[in-house]
């Protein structure tokens, strides 16, 4: 599994990214993480944050949050950002596609992470896990004006948008001061599977979370 610098060295705190190797083998993540409760959507690039304290499927939502030690929360992502927020007290894993990154998911999830446990934006640490990369990602105009109207941020080079920087832009503006940035690009990178690069065929990495 992948893992965040910022995330790793927080005592109790469960955390990683997983490659090709795990996919989305929900028992082999929880023989890997030593957790195996883990809490999951039914993903469809929108903004509903879902709230779980036991481990299995859920309905349908695009952020799990959990304030309960013992399970994780887990996101599915081929080219979609997986994000993962943790703050004293809950954590919650957030798929953000270009829809759900327009439509408001990650500060959604971190206002609904402070309300959940109390703290303020700027305690909350966030990792943003691997995702296709800038110059792997040419879209048309419907997405390149969505975006623009989210933020002002520099995230637009011609046709190609940075879905890590706009997320990370969010995250700011939102209070978030902590944030690490994987550098993975799934799109070239042989190790993850990737939507644009193999189509129907591509299999899902998964990014959990949870303090134990």
């Amino acid at each position: 599994m992948l893992r965040s610098r910022l995330l790793a060295g927080r005592h109790g705190l469960v955390h990683g990214f997983t490659t090709r190797v795990l996919s989305d083998d929900w028992e082999a993540i929880g023989a890997a993480t030593g957790v195996p409760a883990i809490a999951r959507a039914a993903q469809v690039h929108g903004a509903e944050v879902l709230e779980a304290d036991e481990g299995g499927p859920l309905g349908e939502g695009d952020a799990i949050l959990v304030t309960r030690p013992g399970v994780l929360a887990a996101v599915r992502v081929a080219d979609c950002v997986p994000v993962l927020l943790a703050a004293p007290g809950g954590v919650c894993a957030v798929h953000a596609g270009w829809r759900g990154t327009v439509a408001g998911i990650v500060p959604g999830a971190v206002r609904r992470l402070c309300e959940a446990t109390g703290c303020r934006a700027e305690q909350v640490l966030a990792a943003i896990g691997p995702c296709i990369a800038q110059r792997s990602y040419e879209v048309g105009e419907e997405v390149l004006a969505a975006v623009r109207n989210i933020t002002d941020a520099p995230v637009i080079a011609g046709r190609h948008v940075d879905l890590k920087a706009t997320n990370a832009a969010l995250l700011a503006a939102a209070g978030v001061v902590h944030i690490d940035v994987l550098p993975q690009d799934t799109f070239t990178d042989p190790r993850l599977h990737s939507y644009r690069r193999d189509g129907a065929a591509a299999g899902r990495q998964v990014g959990v979370i949870g303090w134990v």
